[in-house]
């Protein structure tokens, strides 16, 4: 950007530099006027005093190679007074004067080294001033024989008055002059006149270029026919159309990124994991809701701006974890740290990578990542719960079987009941591991999204009555009160017969499994809105608030110690409610502590 400046304008400048210019023109004209009227005068008067030299020349050469001073006199005095000399004289070869006109005139006189010279037709002059003689011009001939010099001729003329050479300037110089000045003046009148619109549109552009920016400055256009003035005009015109397009496009632009913004938030916002961004200083700069739910349960949403090493307590974390917010370097960085106590307890897993700009490889910043990875950890760790319970699961009936079987092979046995009573025995305990083989693979085929239905029509009646065959004997086991509501008539269902069935036998298995004694255990059947209703209500030790929103997880069991008592992998309920959401239906428990639960199955009838 240019600064202002006192510096002339165009037009001022144009019109100074034409006075100065022509001003010098005038001097120089004035000047060289009088020079060459001078030259002028000097050549005139040389010319009319010395033409004619050649023939006295070949006379005096002649009367100087005979010895004859008289004869040169005459000759001298003859050319003198023809051509109105001041004086002239003749020199012998050793400069000797031997004749000279006047009398007594003495051409020996040294020259002034300074004296002003003249020259006229090849010959050279100089200004002669001695003493108490006229200034005269002295031209000095040589006298030449076939070339070789024998003498020279010196001629004296009157110097010229000088002062003819300004007489022009007496008369006609005031008039040249103001003539001169006067066309000046006109001159710069018309051409101020004539570069007026250039000092309007110069004004403009030193406008423009003293602007900070260049997009906020609108020209105005100039009046005039001139040829430069409509371009500017046609410029100024293309400038504010150009204006009005870049600030549509700008506009376009903003709302184009401001929508792209909203849009790249909205999806930040429905990731199920919490993101935030931050500078190098650890300020952050983005939060989006599942990190200050995560962050800040009591509702406080002003994270941004604040540090990130804020939210969470590096006192109570590990060592590892606390560089995770130290460590200033550039590489990806992944922790599980602890967050809050007791009931609250979770523990999350954060991950810190670093933030690049598109057009450096230097980081600006970085990106957090915070998942709740509580469950998993749970999962994990019914999981290795359900190892431990599956082995011992497994480990019990084999040995059973081992036992049983080499007592069959090795003794000796000869009461038939009894080997059947053996053979009975192994008999329920290979059943007994068929069964948890089963809900294994089942468990695998959830896991791997191959679990598939096998739907046929089915005698509802029929299979519920199937169901409380098997299941009754474990309720007498126990002398638990099992009773049944049947409807009058049930609906035609197309279903899996083998899983449904052996969904009900698990909830119902369940229900006496954690039932005390002479508890109650009532399977209720009904019909609602095309919808069948299957309620297994007991009398049992319940499920604790804090247990169930996770008893349909796999492997998961819970912590009250009745619950360990009894044996169990934990899958049971998983697969169950697997089976019903493949027929498009819905389990669901209500349970209160100490006082008994309620499983309803929704199945559609349709």
């Amino acid at each position: 950007m240019l600064q202002k400046s006192r510096q002339l304008a165009l037009p001022q400048k144009v019109i100074s530099y034409y006075l100065l210019f022509s001003l010098t023109a005038l001097v120089c004209v004035l000047v060289g006027g009088a020079w060459a009227s001078r030259r002028a005068i000097l050549h005139g008067t040389a010319r009319r005093h010395l033409e004619g030299l050649e023939k006295i020349e070949s006379s005096l050469v002649l009367s100087l190679l005979r010895n004859d001073q008289g004869r040169a006199k005459e000759l001298l005095r003859e050319f003198g007074e023809t051509r109105e000399l001041l004086a002239c004289a003749a020199l012998d070869e050793n400069g000797q004067q031997i004749a000279e006109w006047p009398e007594k005139w003495k051409a020996g006189l040294p020259l002034e080294e300074n004296s002003w010279r003249i020259r006229w037709n090849g010959l050279s002059g100089r200004h002669i001033s001695h003493g108490d003689r006229p200034a005269s011009w002295q031209f000095r001939i040589p006298l030449k024989a076939q070339q070789e010099k024998v003498g020279t001729l010196v001629v004296a003329i009157a110097e010229p008055d000088l002062s003819s050479a300004w007489i022009w300037g007496k008369g006609l110089g005031p008039w040249v002059v103001c003539g001169s000045l006067f066309l000046l003046a006109a001159g710069a009148v018309a051409l101020n006149r004539l570069v007026a619109p250039f000092r309007k549109l110069e004004h403009q552009l030193r406008e423009a270029a003293i602007q900070p920016v260049l997009s906020d400055f609108a020209p105005p256009t100039l009046p005039g026919n001139l040829a430069v003035l409509r371009g500017w005009n046609r410029v100024v015109e293309h400038l504010r159309a150009q204006a009005e397009s870049h600030e549509w496009r700008k506009r376009l632009r903003e709302a184009l990124e401001n929508r792209q913004a909203q849009k790249v938030e909205a999806i930040l916002q429905s990731l199920p994991d919490g993101i935030a961004a931050t500078d190098l200083e650890g300020r952050i700069l983005f939060a989006n809701d599942v990190l200050r739910a995560l962050v800040a349960p009591d509702g406080e949403n002003a994270l941004e701006g604040r540090n990130i090493h804020e939210c969470w307590k590096l006192a109570d974390m590990p060592r590892t974890a606390q560089e995770l917010f130290n460590e200033p370097s550039q590489r990806t960085c992944i922790q599980e740290i602890p967050s809050g106590e007791g009931e609250d307890r979770r523990v999350l897993r954060i991950s810190r990578q670093p933030l690049r700009s598109s057009d450096s490889e230097t980081g600006v910043g970085h990106v957090w990542t915070v998942r709740d990875v509580t469950q998993q950890k749970l999962a994990n760790k019914m999981r290795d719960q359900f190892l431990d319970s599956a082995t011992h699961e497994l480990r019990t009936p084999l040995a059973n079987i081992k036992a049983y079987a080499e007592t069959l092979v090795l003794s000796d046995m000869a009461d038939v009941e009894q080997q059947k009573d053996f053979c009975n025995t192994i008999n329920a305990e290979a059943t007994r591991l068929a069964r948890l083989i089963d809900d294994l693979l089942s468990i695998s085929s959830i896991e791997v999204g191959s679990l598939t239905l096998t739907r046929q029509n089915v005698d509802l009646e029929r299979l519920l009555k199937e169901v409380i065959t098997k299941v009754r004997p474990q309720m007498e086991q126990k002398h638990i009160t099992f009773e049944c509501h049947l409807p009058a008539k049930f609906p035609s269902m197309h279903i899996d017969k083998d899983k449904i069935s052996a969904t009900l036998i698990n909830l119902l298995g369940n229900a006496a499994k954690y039932t005390p004694a002479e508890g109650r255990v009532t399977m209720r059947i009904r019909i609602e809105q095309d919808q069948l209703l299957v309620d297994i209500a007991d009398t049992g030790i319940g499920i604790a608030e804090e247990d169930l929103p996770h008893v349909f997880d796999k492997f998961f069991r819970g912590q009250d110690q009745r619950v360990q008592h009894e044996s169990g992998t934990g899958l049971g309920l998983s697969l169950a409610r697997e089976v019903v959401q493949l027929h498009g239906g819905k389990l669901t428990v209500q349970s209160e502590w100490d006082k008994g639960s309620t499983f309803t199955v929704s199945l559609p009838v349709a």
